[in-house]
């Protein structure tokens, strides 16, 4: 929603019905907090309510030849989409198409050690990532996010990397569920 001064790049309204304008119904809570920063501290909520998603089996280097998968929890995250299915697969696919532009972008913004870029990148990623686990990629991308608020740049190629791999244990897992 485009408007002067607005500065919220989401309408969580739309994304639970649980959801009340705060503002709008007195909420007492909202006392001294802007409605940004109640409105961040309930997707922090939301997010954490999905961190249980994702069970990591095996681990890298197993003698047993094991690789390192991630076993979705979908029962959970099915949950956080309301049980609508039709709209969990929408998001995953949205999910597998936008995420590799994403990246490009973001590998480019690291090998050129541009906080200013990589930051806001990886905070999309982040937010796209969001949605399906808070574990593995989610933190990954937090990470260098965090480093470009900070303009921080050492150690960002092997950041940028743990994420890569993170990334396509994550994009491998949903593409089996969609398939399966």
């Amino acid at each position: 929603m485009a408007g002067a001064g607005r500065t919220d790049f989401f309408d969580y309204s739309t994304f639970s019905p649980l959801y009340t304008n705060p503002a709008e119904a007195g909420d007492i809570r909202l006392e001294g907090r802007s409605e940004l920063q109640y409105n961040s501290e309930k997707a922090h909520d939301l997010v954490n309510a999905a961190e249980q998603c994702l069970i990591r089996r095996g681990q890298p280097g197993d003698k047993g030849g094991n690789s390192v998968a991630l076993e979705l929890n979908r029962a959970a995250i099915l949950e956080n989409f309301m049980d609508d299915e039709e709209l969990l697969f929408e998001t995953i696919d949205l999910f597998l198409d936008r995420v590799s532009a994403r990246m490009t972008a973001l590998k480019k913004a690291v090998a050129d050690k541009n906080p200013d870029v990589f930051m806001p990148e990886a905070h999309t990623l982040k937010g796209m990532i969001g949605n399906f686990s808070t574990a593995g990629a989610f933190e990954a991308a937090k990470k260098l996010e965090m480093k470009g608020r900070e303009k921080v740049t050492a150690g960002i190629d092997e950041d940028f990397q743990a994420l890569e791999n993170e990334l396509e244990l994550l994009a491998a897992a949903l593409k089996a569920w969609r398939s399966g």
